[in-house]
Parts: C-alpha cells; structure tokens; sequence
C-alpha cells in the first residue's frame, strides 16, 4: 500500500491502517480484533517461513516487534467469548445489531484458530500477558476448537451461528474445515484430549461431506458454490470465497487417508 496513503498503527496492543477515510470500519463498529489477526497471522507466516529474522535485528526494533506480536496476541485473547468464539459488534445505521455482542462468530473464531493461534503455538508461544492477565494460548485455543464442533449444524454444514441462523453457508462451512484440519494436524501441540480427536475428525468428515454434495454439478456455475449468507462483491460465486473452499479442501485431502475420506472425490471437487 502506498505510504502516503495508509500507515501501520500500534496502539494499547491493537494493530490497525489508518488512512484518508479514517481507521478501518472494525476499529469503529466495536472491539479490535480484525487488525490484530490480519498483521499477526502475517508475521507468523513470515517467522514461520523463516524469511523474518528479529534476531539479527538492531535495538530497538527487535524489542519493539517482540513487543508488539506479544501484546496483539493477548489483546486477541482477552476478547475471546464465553462461548469459545470471537465476534464482532457490528451496529448498522438504522441502530440495529447485525452480530450480537457476547456471541462467536463462526468465520472470525475459525480464522483467529487457524492463522493466529495454532501458528503462534508452533513459534512456542505458550503464554502471553496484557493488562495484567496472563493468558494460556492453547486454552484459548482448545476453547475455540470446541467451539466450532458445537457449531456445527445437523447436515454437517456451518452458519455464521447456530443461534442466529440455521442456514449454511459454504464460505462458514469451508473456514471451518480449514480451522479443524488444522486442529487435527497440530493437535499435539493444542493438547487436544483422545474424546476431542475423535470429535474434530467426525467434524471434518461431515463438513467434507456437506462441502462436496452443495457444489454445483450444471449450468454457468458448475463446479462452484453458491454463498448463501457470505456473498461478497455483489455476487454469491465471488472468486475469494470459492477460493477459500478449494483451500479447505485442499488441506482435507491432506489427511484424507487418516480420516477415512474420499481421495477420489476430493480429488475431482
């Protein structure tokens, strides 16, 4: 992004861009946690990847950074529900509230799971602090694997919650797939109990199943899926979306042999 238009932002431990228009809309429409897991799961990746090396950065740079990955992380934390899940206070202008506070949202807490806590436990950041609370970044992370198995709906496919809609969603249904292969794959480091293995596979293997028997088989859509409350850019077969369900199940086919599933099928979706 160009600098004269957009700067980073570090502030009580939120990560925001601030540009010509103001914050972001997240950062006004209720708590922050949208900048935190987009700049986090970034430089997780990086770190990961092996291509961010703070070590062999000068002071204070490297200090400032620990700093900031550290106190982003707990911020995150701190803001998790009572249900395990993390959730936007979205009010729309007419005053109405499009996600009650209090309550997860699926796509956010698989999101928050798959690229901010499960990669945070594989740099061996086990605890982190803010505010004078420490927090144990696998409990959080147990929380909200359990918090998408409670989510799931009777067909195997996901909503944005349970208790605002029952009609799945594809986009909702793939970031849960996605969240839970993951689970699955680093479940050691998550210290996933044998009960709760179990469950995630039998979450996954119905999510799989309700994934391949909704894509499209015939007409100018075939091969894709239809967003039914995720639609995005106006239209309900947006790239982004469909591109998020090959991911999932991409990373399904993955472990398609420990779980029992459809090669072949997998294969041809």
């Amino acid at each position: 992004m160009p600098i004269k238009e957009f700067k980073l932002i570090q502030e009580d431990g939120s990560v925001y861009w601030e540009g010509k228009f103001g914050r972001s809309k997240w950062e006004t429409s209720g708590e922050v946690i949208y900048g935190n897991m987009v700049a986090l799961s970034g430089i997780y990746l990086g770190l990961l990847s092996g291509e961010v090396k703070p070590k062999t950065w000068p002071e204070p740079e490297r200090s400032r950074f620990e700093k900031g990955i550290t106190v982003g992380l707990a911020r995150i934390l701190s803001l998790q529900q009572e249900d395990g899940g993390w959730g936007w206070k979205v009010v729309l202008v007419e005053g109405k509230t499009r996600f009650p506070a209090g309550k997860g949202h699926v796509l956010y807490t698989a999101k928050i799971l798959a690229k901010v806590l499960i990669p945070a436990l594989r740099l061996n950041i086990k605890n982190v602090s803010y505010g004078g609370t420490t927090y144990d970044v696998a409990e959080h992370a147990r929380a909200a694997v359990r918090f998408l198995i409670d989510q799931q709906l009777e067909s195997g496919g996901y909503s944005a919650n349970k208790e605002w809609s029952m009609t799945e969603d594809p986009l909702y249904t793939a970031w849960a797939l996605r969240a839970l292969c993951e689970a699955y794959r680093y479940r050691d480091l998550l210290g996933l109990d044998d009960a709760t293995v179990q469950q995630v596979k039998e979450a996954i293997r119905r999510a799989v199943d309700w994934l391949l028997s909704h894509q499209e088989d015939e007409g100018d859509y075939a091969g894709l899926w239809e967003m039914k409350s995720a639609a995005i850019m106006g239209s309900a077969y947006a790239p982004p979306s469909e591109a998020q369900i090959v991911r999932a199940l991409i990373q399904a086919y993955s472990i398609s042999e420990e779980l029992g599933l459809n090669k072949a099928e997998l294969k041809e979706a």
